[in-house]
Formats: structure tokens, C-alpha cells, sequence
């Protein structure tokens, strides 16, 4: 479904680039990066990149959480370069996911850690009520589980109290592997660093199944983790070739390009052909057939080979009435959170504005 990229060190200014040798080298996969006006300077890097599945990329964005970052700014400048979150919508059974992606600061940062802790939690107290699942992955320089050959610091042990006291607060679980994600040079010192932390709304979609397995490039430190989402309605991703129209021959002019196809044919089949195919029969007849269709393609061209409608087509009416209900719902969740701010006045928000003026 998705591949979570920690320590990218991706410049901003080369965001384009890194999208088109992603389009070219993983035609299956969407990457999310950096948003386009994000206070972000073209000399920053960004260290977390996701990739999603095109079929699930269909109804995924990037969500803007500038207004939570503005609360630790000043505590932990940079972090809008070391997290970000996806909103994902299953095409299908309108399953959603919050998809975050983090590259937590270093031990020996814990003002830093704290506050990035505090910017996913603002985040997921902003959209977990919107979503099925809050999924929130990636290297968290902290460990929920028992760190092997490490010395009792005050650093390590600070930082993984943090993160355990953290998940505690906000409700969520931790889906990690039994085995170490990082180890030293030397073998000496090992943790779990990489894991998944979750939370489901309905309890009918969960995260399970977290393993880490040797990664093939031998320059990276930490293991990669893999988990699955158990939903009877979220299965494996199709493959590309099913994602894709089958190629046809463009059969409408064919009265007024037949003969010029035949004589295509007939230029084709005067070419020399090798004495292994002269010989065999059967050769032959496979290079006729190959001659004719290639000729076909050239005369008459070709339909298909682009990659399918995934979001299912629905009519006007059902357009409509899907983003009534989504405004409805945003409205009814706005409602009963100024219930809690105990009667403090204040003015109505644009989606209450829509749905009084509708």
C-alpha cells in the first residue's frame, strides 16, 4: 500500500526531479513529499518521502499542518521537514487512513523529541476523528521495547519514557518488531527504533504483523519494518498490469486504411529474411502474423495502455449528496467541539456557513 522513507536528505528545489524518476522507475507507486507552499527554503531537505500505491493514490493528499507546527516552531524548528501525513481513501469501500511519516530528532534533543511529539499529537487530535485508522510510522530514536548492551543513560532512558508516556496519552498502540531495527558498528549496542504506532476508530481496521527484514543495501543502519492492515474490505494492491486499459487496434478507419495496410504488409514480407526462418515453416508463419501486427499498429494506431479509472464513476446526484454528508459530518463534529469550550462566543466556521446557506 504504501513504503515509508525516513533520512531522505531530498533537497526541495529537486522535489520535481525526484517525482519524475519515481514515475519512471516505480510506475506502480505515487510519491508524497513536501507540499509546494510550505514554508520550506529551496535549500532545505526533506527527510521523510512516502510512496503510495497508485490504486490507493487515487484518493490520497497531503495534508497542510502548518497550523500545528506553528504551536512548536520555536521548540523544534525543522520539523516540517522530518514529518508529514497523508490522507488516504480507499477508491472502493471509502475506508480512510491517516498515514503519518516521521523522522523523530535524536536522543540527545529532548526538547526537539518533545515537541515533535506534540505536533503529531495536535495532528491526530485534528483528524482521527475523520478517519478509520491512524497509522503513524518511521524512526523514532526512541524505543518502546528493551534496548540491548546500552548503558543506563539518562539520555535513552528520557527518551523512551517519553515516547511510551506519549503513546499512553494520545491512545495508541504500538505495532513493533520482536528483533532489533538498528544495531551499532560494532554489534555491541541494538534497539528498536523502527515501528508503527496505530489507532483505530471502529476497531474493525487494525495494524498487525510487524517484521523487519535485512535491507539489500548494506549502507543502511536500520532494518525496514513491514506491517499489514487486517480490513475485510482492503486486500492486496493489484498489480500495474491490472491497473491498465489492454492496448487495442483503432479499428474505425479501417475501410479507408486497409489497402494501405496491405501494402505495408506486402513492403514488409519483400524484406530478406535469415535462412533460419526461410527454413522452418512455422517461423515463417510467426513472422507474418508479427509483420501484419506491427503494420496494424502503424496504418491504424492503438487505443488503451493508460492506466484505468480507479475512483469509481458515480452520477451528479450521488456527487452531490456524498459531499452533503461530508459537510454534514464536519459540522456536527465542529458543534460538539465548541460544546466543550464552555459557551465561549464565537462566529460561525465556513462549513457551518455552507451548510445554513444550502
Amino acid at each position: 500500500m504504501a513504503v515509508l522513507i525516513q533520512e531522505a536528505h531530498l533537497p526541495v528545489g529537486r522535489l520535481a526531479k525526484a517525482r519524475d524518476l519515481v514515475h519512471r522507475l516505480l510506475p506502480a507507486y505515487c510519491m508524497f513529499a513536501g507540499r509546494r507552499r510550505t514554508r520550506l527554503g529551496q535549500t532545505a531537505q526533506i527527510q521523510v518521502v512516502t510512496l503510495v500505491h497508485v490504486y490507493m493514490a487515487a484518493r490520497a493528499s497531503l495534508l497542510n499542518i502548518e497550523a500545528q507546527y506553528d504551536t512548536v516552531a520555536q521548540d523544534a524548528p525543522g520539523a516540517l521537514e522530518q514529518v508529514h501525513f497523508i490522507k488516504i481513501t480507499e477508491p472502493r469501500s471509502d475506508i480512510t487512513l491517516l498515514l503519518g511519516n516521521t523522522y523523530q530528532f535524536q536522543a540527545s534533543q529532548p526538547a526537539k523529541q518533545e515537541a515533535m511529539l506534540g505536533l503529531v499529537s495536535r495532528v491526530v487530535e485534528r483528524w482521527s476523528p475523520a478517519v478509520d485508522l491512524v497509522v503513524i510510522g518511521g524512526d523514532f530514536n526512541a524505543s518502546c521495547r528493551p534496548r540491548v548492551g546500552y548503558v543506563d543513560a539518562e539520555v535513552t532512558r528520557r527518551a523512551d519514557f517519553g515516547l511510551h508516556e506519549w503513546m499512553q496519552q494520545v491512545g495508541l498502540t504500538c505495532e513493533a518488531p520482536q528483533h532489533a531495527t538498528w544495531q551499532s558498528i560494532n554489534e555491541s549496542r541494538c534497539a528498536v527504533l523502527d515501528c508503527f504506532f496505530w489507532q483505530s476508530r471502529t476497531g474493525k481496521v487494525t495494524i498487525q504483523d510487524a517484521e523487519g527484514f535485512l535491507s539489500p543495501d548494506p549502507r543502511l543502519d536500520h532494518d525496514p519494518v513491514r506491517v499489514s492492515v487486517a480490513c475485510d474490505t482492503i486486500g492486496p494492491m493489484p498489480p500495474l498490469e491490472a491497473l491498465r486499459v489492454p492496448e487495442r487496434l483503432r479499428m474505425r478507419e479501417w475501410r479507408t486504411k486497409k489497402s494501405a495496410w496491405q501494402d505495408a504488409v506486402t513492403q514488409s514480407l519483400n524484406e530478406p529474411e535469415s535462412e533460419a526462418i526461410g527454413v522452418n515453416r512455422f517461423a515463417a508463419l510467426e513472422r507474418i502474423k508479427r509483420l501484419a501486427l506491427d503494420c496494424a499498429r502503424t496504418v491504424l494506431g492503438t487505443t488503451g495502455g493508460r492506466t484505468l479509472r480507479i475512483i469509481p464513476h458515480n452520477s451528479k446526484e450521488a456527487r452531490r449528496l456524498k459531499e452533503r454528508l461530508t459537510l454534514l459530518r464536519v459540522v456536527r463534529r465542529e458543534i460538539h467541539a465548541r460544546k466543550e469550550q464552555h459557551g465561549q462566543p464565537s462566529p460561525p466556521s465556513k462549513a457551518m456557513r455552507r451548510a445554513w446557506d444550502a
